[in-house]
């Protein structure tokens, strides 16, 4: 895995990562990009487990998940952090997300703030997201017969 110059326009880590059929990784691209100090460390996670042969191999957001978001009632497009294929040929789908995203914003005690705003449109979207998600491995683990799990790796997963 090579680290290639990282963007300063925003307040997480993102940037790019070269990485090769020896850091156990078999997408299309050969550089991946990175929109969190937390999915660098996904990343490295990931290489250490192919290079122990506890994972056959993984792709980063090239799994795409089609969902309706319940607030425009629109179709989009999901494409999972990482996609993870085990020893046995079963599938985990894996979100990168910080610990404090998985419940509903505490709402403010003085009215409505546009950031509590965002971050509750941002919780209902993932909670979209992810109910798609978990459907979707439901419906491959029924038609492979074999185990696919949905999964979210926050700082605690990660260990940091």
């Amino acid at each position: 895995m090579k680290n290639l110059p990282m963007s300063t326009k925003s307040k997480y880590k993102q940037g790019i990562i070269k990485v090769t059929k020896e850091d156990g990784y078999i997408g299309s691209k050969d550089s991946i990009r990175i929109m969190s100090s937390f999915e660098r460390v996904a990343v490295n996670l990931l290489i250490k487990l192919y290079k122990a042969k506890r994972i056959k191999g993984w792709v980063s957001e090239e799994t795409i998940i089609p969902y309706v978001y319940t607030v425009d009632q629109k179709s989009h497009r999901y494409f999972i952090d990482f996609t993870v294929i085990l020893p046995d040929d079963s599938v985990v789908l894996i979100e990168v997300k910080p610990e404090s995203q998985l419940n509903p914003p505490k709402q403010p005690k003085k009215g409505l703030t546009e950031s509590y705003k965002q971050a509750t449109m941002d919780f209902l979207k993932n909670k979209d997201k992810w109910r798609a998600t978990k459907k979707l491995c439901e419906e491959w683990t029924r038609k492979k017969g074999k185990q696919h799990r949905f999964v979210i790796w926050t700082e605690k997963v990660l260990g940091i």
